[in-house]
């Protein structure tokens, strides 16, 4: 069958997307991921990949039917939604990411109660539920509804980092940070953790893949942008920085 075809590992589920990996069948695993955790809350979250929208309605569908209350929580690095889980006591979630696989891969990451991923017990569980389409249909009166939070995730997560860290000796030194998220859902959390200071910190994720194909890059700050080329095996400043629309010399 063709979900023999997609990779059952500790974290979940993940495949080719349309090939092996359908919306039909996210349906149906995240169906039986309900049935699995029970009615309650259920955290999702992906990452930025092109299919992660389809995906992620996909799951949003099977965990309603099975009589869940969705939480989403967007483009979000996946601890970030582990730990969101266990800080809300929800049922369990569900990430829509592929980590490192090319593009073409996603996957379904499944958190239980606490923030974990799935034990071998937990997860063969759900595989049998899966495979005996075993789910629990939701009647209209018990159709639960979907809630968004995109701000407390990735607050919770800044304020437990900064919470182990001498923040303002941080901002005392002033450093000067290149920050490089490809583009990625860890992007979405640099504005959340602010050390601030003279060094304020650059952000490469808007141009990164681009710089990563051997050209150049665009990172701003909190003094204006800069082009970065590649010079060899490094990357160096294209020339002044811009201030308020004006090029200036370092």
């Amino acid at each position: 069958m063709r979900e023999h075809l997609l990779k059952v590992g500790v974290s979940g589920i993940r495949g080719v997307v349309g090939e092996f990996l359908t919306p039909s069948l996210a349906c149906a695993f995240a169906q039986a991921f309900g049935a699995y955790v029970g009615a309650g809350r259920v955290v999702v979250g992906r990452d930025s990949r092109s299919s992660g929208p389809m995906l992620q309605h996909a799951v949003t569908c099977g965990l309603l039917a099975s009589g869940c209350e969705v939480i989403d929580v967007g483009v979000t690095p996946t601890p970030t939604i582990q730990m969101y889980v266990a800080a809300i006591h929800a049922r369990g979630g569900i990430a829509v990411t592929a980590s490192h696989n090319p593009p073409e891969y996603n996957a379904l990451k499944l958190f239980n109660d606490e923030g974990l991923f799935f034990n071998n017990y937990e997860r063969s569980e759900l595989l049998d539920l899966y495979h005996q389409s075993n789910f629990r249909h939701a009647t209209n009166a018990e159709i639960r509804h979907v809630s968004g939070d995109r701000d407390t995730p990735a607050r919770l997560h800044i304020e437990r980092v900064l919470g182990h860290v001498n923040a303002e000796a941080i901002r005392r030194r002033g450093f000067r940070v290149a920050l490089d998220a490809v583009n990625g859902a860890g992007s979405r959390l640099r504005s959340a953790c602010d050390l601030g200071g003279p060094g304020a910190a650059l952000s490469a994720h808007a141009r990164a893949a681009a710089g990563y194909a051997g050209r150049s890059f665009r990172a701003g700050s909190s003094d204006g942008e800069r082009d970065w080329v590649r010079a060899g095996s490094r990357w160096r400043p294209a020339g002044g920085c811009r201030r308020g629309g004006a090029r200036a010399r370092q």
